[in-house]
């Protein structure tokens, strides 16, 4: 959109509340107002792919007076036709209709993310931990990790007393039972991950990263080193996927986890300052490290396996516990 922008190109949204058809419907109609305005202009509609469908965005579009081609962008129902030949895949669909096959589907989970209640239910998390466990077992097999020792697991709110009591004595005693945190958390001794609600892609980059990590990093879950390890790879490869992703602040943090500000993290303070402050130094190392011209595959490999080695790590534990 920015680069559309930046050419002085038009950029214009249409939202309507209601069924895809009325969406479908309303967008369709805008398109017209403004075609009457910039008759010259060539259009490019993001949609979803439902409403990319044949009877739908297309079909109002040329009630209106349009002539739309669709362009799919990695389909799920159609990825099992993608050819085997490597690279991006174009198919054929009809005269004006193609579909466009160069990444693996999230389709699912984005089409369950529409239709389930914002707070989550099993059958949401039943769905983003199988997506969890694909993800993990593609990151290994393209980052050449070795594979995870268990599969990684997704629990919803309801499930914050059994997940609370679960915890290691250290990271229990950071929370109460009778106020969830806002934010997800993650198990110090397993690949588990509690989520208020389902998790975003960055959410599920974060578990998948967990669920690697777990029986790799943090050998003695108590000691702040480890965990911040284990934390900090976590958010790096997040970080590495969506370039988008801003660390919170030690503020942000706190009010999420404990719903009020910080009294400053202290990683030999009170399990909840402890907590915070091993969250906010993954935050702020996930992010700077993963700018840093050391940071390839080579580097990832280095910082799972030797952190003490990786400089970039080592460094900047320096500056935060000498601050």
């Amino acid at each position: 959109m920015t680069a559309l922008a930046d050419r002085r190109g038009l950029v214009a949204g249409a939202w309507v509340g209601g069924g895809v058809r009325r969406r479908d419907a309303a967008a369709a109609r805008l398109w017209k107002r403004l075609a009457r305005r910039y008759p010259k202009h060539h259009w490019t509609l993001f949609f979803g792919d439902w409403h990319l469908a044949p009877s739908h965005l297309p079909e109002c579009l040329r009630l209106e007076g349009a002539q739309p081609v669709v362009l799919h962008q990695s389909p799920e129902p159609l990825w099992e036709r993608r050819p085997s030949t490597p690279g991006e895949s174009f198919l054929r669909l009809g005269r004006q209709d193609w579909a466009w096959l160069h990444s693996p589907p999230l389709g699912n989970w984005i089409e369950a993310l529409q239709d389930l209640p914002p707070a989550g239910s099993a059958e949401a998390m039943e769905i983003a931990e199988h997506l969890c466990e694909d993800l993990t077992e593609s990151l290994a097999l393209a980052l050449g990790f070795p594979p995870p020792e268990s599969t990684p697991g997704i629990r919803g709110i309801k499930e914050w007393p059994e997940f609370l009591a679960s915890l290691p004595e250290h990271a229990r005693n950071a929370f109460q039972e009778d106020r969830p945190p806002k934010v997800a958390i993650y198990h110090p001794g397993s690949s588990q991950t509690w989520c208020p609600r389902p998790p975003t892609l960055n959410g599920l980059l974060e578990s998948a990263a967990w669920a690697l990590s777990a029986g790799s990093l943090a050998t003695s879950h108590s000691d702040w080193m480890g965990e911040s390890h284990r934390v900090t790879f976590r958010r790096l490869l997040a970080s590495l996927l969506n370039p988008f992703l801003v660390p919170c602040t030690e503020d942000e943090i706190a009010l999420q986890l404990f719903g009020g500000a910080s009294t400053r993290g202290d990683f030999l303070g009170s399990p909840a300052e402890k907590y915070l402050a091993i969250e906010t130094l993954g935050h702020r190392a996930g992010a700077e490290i993963a700018r840093s011209p050391e940071m390839g595959l080579k580097g990832l490999r280095e910082f799972f396996e030797e952190p003490e080695q990786f400089v970039p790590w080592t460094s900047l534990v320096a500056t935060i516990r000498a601050a």
